[in-house]
């Protein structure tokens, strides 16, 4: 521990900041600039830093960057593994966040954003943890703005384990509530694509008879990243108009003789692709639980999505669904 930590109380620093102002603030301020000095020293530090950031970021305008670079400067250079963020630094992390990401302050988003390619295994806290915070802060701007929208496609592209290949229920839940809140705002183009993208991914590989054995295919870095436009639908294709494949749609139907008529149903609009009118929204969108009303424009980027690389998947997943069960309520239960 340096010198300048037996003079400076992060605790006792922190029981007062609540009270400070003016004068007083400059003066917290001095002490902050002597403890980020030399960098953060100890997580008792860095704890520190995180209350200060939450308590004092308007009178510092000028905190931002040196927040992000301080913290992350710590997390690769403080302890070891040297040079890398593992399960442990992450998952301290994720607690510094978690309790406030309702009130996440953006600088704590970009920090979360900045130490991605530091990241081996992104682990499940630190995963629900970014989500949620880019959740608030797309809440607190009323609209997915670009900025937002590419750092969600940085935490889904980041977050693969061997369970999870392509979008999860968790993050197909998150996509949804982000779309229920914001669908009928001003967002960003790019909003759309992605949610079509990830929604897509997530519902083919629910209703494929053995995704693990379509990978990279069904991989959500194929679905994800921008400049596999080609590839996507390859596994969907060719699965699905094999009558040797296995049962499409098993998993998100009440019996095996429903997935098997809606496998041959898939199989022939496949074969002879025949585009939903999007006017006509009840062949998915009652299936999806939606209303006409309620319908979005990402929701319509995903049924064009189908249409386009999916061709039957639309038609096919509408036949299997429960008549009482909207799909998105059996891909996430």
């Amino acid at each position: 521990m340096t010198e300048r930590m037996e003079k400076i109380d992060p605790n006792d620093l922190l029981s007062r900041l609540g009270k400070l102002g003016g004068t007083a603030a400059e003066k917290a301020r001095a002490l902050l600039d002597e403890i980020c000095d030399d960098g953060i020293a100890s997580r008792r530090e860095a704890e520190a830093i995180f209350v200060i950031n939450r308590q004092l970021e308007e009178v510092f305008p000028d905190w931002d960057p040196q927040f992000c670079i301080l913290l992350k400067d710590f997390l690769l250079t403080g302890d070891e593994p040297i040079g890398w963020i593992d399960i442990d630094k992450l998952n301290w992390l994720a607690q510094q966040i978690a309790p406030h990401a309702a009130k996440a302050k953006r600088n704590e988003f970009d920090l979360l954003i900045s130490v991605l390619p530091f990241i081996e295994t992104i682990s499940g806290p630190f995963s629900e943890c970014a989500l949620e915070v880019l959740t608030s802060l797309a809440s607190q701007s009323g609209r997915m703005t670009g900025e937002l929208v590419e750092g969600l496609r940085s935490i889904l592209l980041h977050t693969i384990d061997a369970t999870s290949p392509w979008i999860s229920q968790k993050e197909a839940r998150c996509l949804l509530e982000l779309n229920d809140r914001l669908g009928f705002a001003r967002n960003d183009d790019l909003w759309n694509r992605l949610y079509a993208r990830a929604m897509a991914n997530h519902l083919v590989a629910m209703a494929h008879p053995a995704p693990e054995n379509v990978l990279p295919a069904l991989d959500r870095k194929t679905w994800l990243n921008t400049d596999t436009e080609a590839e996507l639908g390859g596994a969907y294709l060719l699965g699905i108009q094999s009558e040797d494949d296995g049962t499409w749609f098993e998993r998100v139907s009440p019996s095996l003789t429903r997935a098997s008529r809606a496998h041959s149903q898939a199989r022939a609009h496949a074969a002879n692709p025949v585009n939903a009118p999007r006017q006509d929204g009840d062949w998915l969108v009652r299936r999806l639980g939606w209303n006409d009303q309620s319908v979005t424009l990402a929701d319509w980027t995903l049924i064009d999505f189908f249409n386009t690389h999916a061709p039957g998947f639309a038609q096919g997943i509408t036949l299997a669904a429960r008549p009482d069960q909207a799909v998105s309520e059996m891909a996430f239960s």
